[in-house]
């Protein structure tokens, strides 16, 4: 009986369609990683200032919801008061700004972005600033309506001293500074992550004394 002895080539192309086929099974395990993570927004994300890379739409939005939903922090005078964004009118254009992080990821070519995400070269792409209105109007009354009445010092003019000549000194007081805090307010709920602001106020000198005291 005659044996036929294996031919080194035919291990050789053993070996070889091992490796390819290690080869394509890991390209196939890295297009379907891939493809989900095309499902999501693109890695590094940003979105008003709220990293939502690998999230989905709706994750996205409910974490600018959540960010942009926590009370500012409003320090006057040494006493904190919490302001609702909701109190002075604020809303998020949360469509428009998820639309737009969305049209970044489907303009990006598929297999481009998959070669470059075989090589590790993704780059963040870019930042979608914040859309959001604020009701000056509301901000304003509830500076003027609700804080400067609450808050404000008034100043003490001198009282004179019963069975003397002399005065007790008056002491100065304190008014909230509108304007600035308008400003101040603002830029705070535009911010996810500075919610605590010390609000400009003005020193008001007493009067002199009356001259019936």
């Amino acid at each position: 009986m005659i044996r036929y002895r294996q031919s080194p080539l035919s291990l050789l192309q053993a070996l070889s369609l091992l490796f390819i086929s290690s080869a394509v099974i890991l390209l196939v395990y890295q297009l379907v990683i891939f493809s989900r993570i095309r499902l999501t927004f693109l890695p590094g994300q940003v979105i008003a200032g709220v990293p939502t890379g690998g999230l989905t739409q709706q994750q996205a939005a409910d974490r600018l919801v959540q960010a942009y939903g926590v009370p500012v922090e409003l320090i006057y005078n040494d006493q904190v008061i919490q302001l609702r964004p909701s109190v002075v009118g604020f809303d998020l254009e949360l469509e428009a700004m998820i639309a737009a992080a969305d049209l970044q990821r489907i303009n990006q070519p598929f297999w481009s972005a998959f070669w470059d995400y075989l090589w590790n070269r993704t780059e963040a792409p870019a930042e979608v600033p914040l859309r959001a209105t604020i009701s000056e109007a509301r901000l304003r009354s509830f500076l003027t309506e609700e804080v400067a009445p609450r808050y404000d010092q008034p100043a003490t003019p001198p009282q004179p001293i019963p069975g003397s000549t002399t005065f007790e000194p008056g002491s100065p007081g304190v008014v909230l500074d509108i304007d600035r805090a308008v400003l101040l307010v603002e830029d705070a709920l535009r911010s996810p992550s500075r919610r605590i602001i010390n609000l400009s106020f003005d020193r008001v000198n007493p009067s002199r004394p009356s001259l019936a005291n």
